[in-house]
């Protein structure tokens, strides 16, 4: 049986709370830099080529770097055009459509995927990006 959307929403919304209370630096303990956020934005918007994109906002972040490389995942909430746009962009990038609203970069040095989430009617939906590299 599927769980309702909303119910993955507010599993998301939490973990991704979580991740930024602890992750991403700030003056007080769970307050996000606005620097920090807004290269966030502008890397996701950069690397897919996606230029129509307003009102979006990180709400979560995570990065990991070792000595076998990174593992960074971001996530956002967006307008519905603006994840269609991203939808639209990975496909054309070479992103192969899986299930559940992923899509992954196949045969791709750094692997990379993109996760879509919507309600059908929302005005709003979210999506993240996880990369991983040397």
């Amino acid at each position: 049986m599927k769980a309702p959307l909303y119910a993955i929403y507010i599993t998301l919304a939490v973990v991704i709370a979580v991740v930024l209370f602890v992750l991403i630096p700030g003056e007080e303990p769970g307050e996000a830099r606005p620097d920090v956020l807004e290269e966030q934005i502008i890397l996701v918007m950069d690397n897919f080529g996606v230029e129509t994109c307003e009102d979006v906002a990180v709400v979560g972040s995570y990065k990991r770097t070792d000595a076998e490389g990174f593992r960074q995942m971001l996530a956002f909430s967006a307008p519905m055009d603006c994840v269609e746009a991203m939808r639209a962009a990975a496909l054309e990038r070479g992103f192969v459509e899986g299930q559940g609203g992923s899509y992954a970069l196949p045969d791709s040095p750094a692997q990379e995927m993109l996760t879509i989430y919507t309600e059908p009617g929302a005005d709003r939906g979210a999506f993240e990006w996880e990369r991983t590299g040397q």
